[in-house]
């Protein structure tokens, strides 16, 4: 099975999931390289008491190459706020949300192994906690395999910390 065949099983797995069968998207799906899905679906909380606040519906499907990209730039010093990378990545379109991320848990075998010693940030989706922090998806190593965690926005942003984008 090719990757890309592949990547279009694993898209009508999702799709099924979502309660849409629709076999246009998947025509379209196999007759491009990338396609950008929004799904209705509402994500559900990862814990109790956590409401989603938003959700842009950009997901990475289809045979695309990946690069990380350093959220720190010139002149940032060793941090930066969490409303200043959330305005990073959308300016750079870098905000894939949480289903890009699951998607790349439910593939680890995908992820280089040279990425292990970042954390990827998915700013698309932004979800309060029951404390009434903002929190945004990310996935990380843990020593034997990636983890989907989320990460306070309130926190410092630096060093270690990626944004996904298409390699040019």
């Amino acid at each position: 099975m090719s990757a890309a065949d592949k990547v279009v099983k694993d898209l009508k797995r999702l799709m099924e999931e979502a309660g849409d069968s629709s076999d246009d998207l998947l025509a379209e799906a196999k007759q491009k390289d990338t396609l950008t899905l929004a799904f209705t679906e509402v994500l559900k909380p990862p814990y109790e008491g956590w409401e989603l606040k938003s959700d842009n519906g950009k997901m990475l499907v289809g045979t695309v190459t990946l690069e990380l990209f350093e959220v720190l730039q010139e002149g940032d010093g060793d941090y930066i706020s969490g409303d200043e990378m959330m305005k990073r990545a959308q300016k750079l379109g870098v905000d894939w949300n949480q289903k890009t991320a699951e998607f790349l848990l439910t593939n680890q075998h995908l992820i280089p192994e040279s990425w292990r010693g970042y954390y990827i940030i998915f700013p698309g989706t932004v979800w309060q906690g029951s404390d009434g922090c903002h929190r945004v998806p990310y996935l990380h190593w843990r020593g034997r395999r990636w983890a989907l965690d989320f990460y306070w926005l309130g926190y410092d942003w630096g060093e270690d910390d990626r944004f996904l984008c298409l390699s040019k």
